[in-house]
């Protein structure tokens, strides 16, 4: 029997408009960041909003700001309720990203015409930057690659990188370049996965990732932190079916787990290749590992190459105590970054935090 072509006519405008629906919910989330902070000029919240776009372990961005404008200072410390203390029980990963926060503090201080040094402290404190303005010329390129630097979980292209991509990125001592087709690139390849498959079904893992997912648009600006879709990669309907169909318990289950491990098989089998970063495991080690991560990822962005942290190598047992004699190593690797071509390089989420929910200025 043959449906009448009223009745036709309706549910195509009915399918057209959940399309659509879906279509208008998966758009690219836009967080407005509030940059104003009593007592700091425009420029200097500027140059602590791009400070405030460097990597962070699940966009907790764990730091406390102290700005003293007398002397010039910029201390940065551990904001204690953003740990990770299922994935990061050590505060190894913690570390890196405050040192992160200081590198990419450095890039935005010499985009806008500051001179700064870095000095490691003890303590609750983990950083001192003392800035002094050199020059009215701002950097417009520097800020420009500061903006465009983002993690990027597609799956790649495939395409191999060229020896002057490799050479431009991977030029510090401690870094290490495996191209696909390597034995040291199976090695991580398949240990990854492993470690990916064994801390997706760990309870208190899980439940740590959950309650860091935004899970909905709303979630996402209210919160202004965690792993909403953008974050995660997915935009278009896709994101829409993820927010409709995960809750922050249904993350929780094997389910959600598998979709994972699914996910980052597909991630790992698109790379074109890892690289390893090696860093002793002293405090002072690892904050300069972060900021040793902020150039070579913002050289990376120079390139045109895509970058996406990979870390369960490094987190679980017993990937983390074989993976520096297995590969040879003279130091523990504390960055591993899966590197490659996107087809479209795409650009930050930026989903930050007002400034002032974190900063503390002082006149002396």
């Amino acid at each position: 029997m043959r449906m009448p072509l009223k009745l036709v006519i309706i549910a195509f405008f009915v399918v057209l408009a959940g399309f659509l629906a879906l279509m208008v919910y998966g758009r690219r989330i836009d967080v407005k960041t509030d940059k104003h902070v009593e007592g700091l000029s425009a420029e200097l919240c500027e140059v602590l909003y791009m400070a405030s776009l460097a990597p962070n372990s699940h966009n907790t961005q764990m730091w406390k700001v102290r700005v003293n404008t007398g002397n010039q200072t910029v201390v940065i410390g551990l904001d204690e309720s953003r740990r990770l203390p299922a994935v990061d029980p050590d505060d190894r990963e913690m570390a890196i990203s405050l040192g992160c926060y200081a590198g990419m503090l450095a890039e935005a201080f010499e985009a806008y015409g500051y001179e700064c040094t870095v000095d490691y402290l003890s303590g609750d404190n983990y950083i001192q930057v003392r800035y002094n303005k050199v020059r009215d010329v701002i950097l417009q390129d520097k800020i420009d690659r500061i903006l465009k630097r983002h993690t990027d979980k597609s799956a790649y292209t495939g395409t191999p990188l060229s020896v002057e991509q490799v050479d431009n990125i991977a030029w510090y001592d401690n870094t290490y370049y495996y191209p696909k087709g390597t034995g040291e690139f199976t090695y991580i390849k398949e240990n990854m996965l492993a470690a990916i498959t064994r801390q997706s079904h760990d309870k208190a893992k899980a439940k740590e990732l959950a309650d860091w997912l935004r899970l909905s648009n709303r979630e996402t600006v209210e919160k202004k932190d965690g792993l909403p879709a953008e974050q995660l990669g997915l935009t278009g309907i896709i994101k829409s079916l993820y927010y409709l169909t995960t809750t922050h318990e249904t993350a929780k289950k094997d389910t959600f787990a598998k979709q994972s491990i699914a996910s980052a098989e597909k991630q790992l089998d698109g790379c074109a290749g890892f690289l390893v970063i090696t860093a002793g495991n002293g405090r002072e080690e690892l904050i300069s590992c972060g900021m040793q991560l902020v150039e070579i990822w913002l050289s990376a962005v120079d390139c045109g190459v895509s970058v996406h942290p990979m870390s369960a190598i490094l987190e679980e047992e017993p990937f983390c105590s074989l993976i520096s004699g297995d590969l040879e190593l003279n130091e523990q690797p504390q960055m591993v970054l899966r590197l490659g071509i996107a087809d479209t390089y795409g650009k930050n989420a930026a989903i930050r935090r007002d400034l002032a929910d974190y900063i503390i200025v002082e006149e002396n």
